[in-house]
């Protein structure tokens, strides 16, 4: 298993557990992708795009 240098750090310092950081990395991750689906549709522009899934199925 990988461990995330970042928890590592603030493992020690503040004693986060390893299901804390995940879940706030959950939560950040969910609202990046909210607020690029809200800009998207403010330019009036598609966010999954045949460009974007080719990408997506492609890493």
């Amino acid at each position: 298993m990988r461990l995330h240098c970042l928890w590592l750090y603030l493992n020690k310092s503040y004693g986060t557990t390893l299901d804390d950081f995940a879940k706030e990395k959950k939560i950040k991750a969910k609202q990046k992708y909210d607020q690029d689906k809200f800009r998207f549709k403010m330019k009036s522009e598609e966010y999954f795009s045949p460009l974007r899934i080719h990408k997506m199925q492609n890493t």
